[in-house]
């Protein structure tokens, strides 16, 4: 009884969704199961990451390459682009 009443509330939501939207009791925003992941690629010959997303270099201000892929990962999520953690690395072995 007591859970019922709390459920109006947002106590039955996990615990995790009010930290990571900072109390809004609403689930986190995260890419739909269909979206694609942009592609990292580190580009061995200029020294920076580029990625591809539906087949298109993804280009954020004018910038299309980075010096990390965690500063290509932030400017893409300002474009709603997800980029995926795995890079791949065209340097010749």
């Amino acid at each position: 009884m007591n859970s019922e009443k709390n459920r109006g509330m947002g106590h039955g939501r996990p615990q995790s969704w009010r930290v990571i939207q900072g109390g809004s009791g609403q689930p986190p925003a995260e890419p739909a199961p269909t979206e694609r992941l942009a592609r990292v690629i580190y580009m061995a010959s200029v020294g920076g990451y580029m990625a591809v997303h539906h087949g298109r270099f993804v280009e954020v201000n004018g910038r299309m390459i980075w010096p990390t892929p965690e500063s290509l990962t932030a400017d893409a999520l300002t474009r709603g682009i997800v980029a995926s953690t795995m890079v791949i690395n065209t340097a010749r072995s």
